[in-house]
C-alpha cells in the first residue's frame, strides 16, 4: 500500500544513510546501544502496520511516546555535544551548525534540541 511505498522511498533518501555500509565515510565507532536501537527501528519500519481503528489508535500513541523518548535522549546528547569543541574540529561554526548539517535539521530545531538538553 501507500505506507509501504513511502517507507521504501524514505529508506532510499540520501539523508538516511546506513553509515556502516558507506566505505568512503569515516565514522567513529557507534555505541552498541545505538546500533541495537537503529536495528530495531529498521525492523519496526519494515513491518506492516495494523489496519483497524482501535489498533492504529493504540499503536500511534505508543509510537508517539517512543518518538518523544528518543527526542529527549537526542536533546541530552545534543547538549553534551555542544559542551565539546568537536564541532570546531569538524569545521562547523557552532554546535548548532554541526547538528543542523549532520543530523539534517533546521537551525531552529537543532537549537531547540540543545536548549532542551541543557534543561534536563
Amino acid at each position: 500500500g501507500l505506507i509501504s511505498r513511502l517507507l521504501r522511498a524514505f529508506r532510499s533518501w540520501p539523508f538516511v544513510p546506513n553509515l556502516r555500509c558507506m566505505s568512503d565515510v569515516s565514522v567513529p565507532d557507534v555505541s552498541e546501544s545505538v546500533l541495537r536501537l537503529v536495528a530495531r527501528v529498521e525492523e519496526f519500519c519494515a513491518a506492516p502496520i495494523r489496519e483497524t481503528g482501535p489498533e492504529l489508535t493504540a499503536d500511534l500513541r505508543e509510537v508517539a511516546r517512543g518518538r518523544n523518548l528518543l527526542d529527549l535522549k537526542f536533546s541530552e546528547m545534543a547538549a553534551a555535544f555542544a559542551a565539546t569543541d568537536e564541532f570546531d574540529r569538524e569545521g562547523s561554526y557552532s554546535p548548532i551548525h554541526w547538528i543542523r548539517t549532520n543530523c539534517h535539521m533546521t537551525g531552529g530545531a537543532a537549537a531547540d534540541r540543545v536548549a532542551v538538553g541543557e534543561q534536563v
